[in-house]
């Protein structure tokens, strides 16, 4: 972990809103969560992100256009 991951753990735990800091972060969190109905499949797509070390990039359908979700694909095919 380096020192910025760091300092955004520490800020995540003492400023975050409380749904964020209640949200499970890796699938031995997300199991047996059933009866929240907070935990959805944009938190279980970041768990699996966070497991295989993946980018996890969040769109918001009411906030995001074409250009925004090109530019994210365009950005990806570079890395490949």
């Amino acid at each position: 972990m380096d020192i910025f991951t760091h300092a955004m753990n520490d800020r995540m735990r003492t400023e975050a809103p409380l749904a964020a800091r209640m949200r499970p972060r890796n699938l031995d969190e997300y199991i047996g969560q059933e009866h929240i109905l907070g935990t959805g499949r944009n938190t279980l797509a970041m768990c699996i992100a966070n497991q295989t070390k993946s980018d996890f990039i969040t769109l918001s359908a009411v906030m995001a256009g074409k250009a925004d979700l090109r530019a994210v694909i365009e950005k990806e095919a570079v890395y490949r």
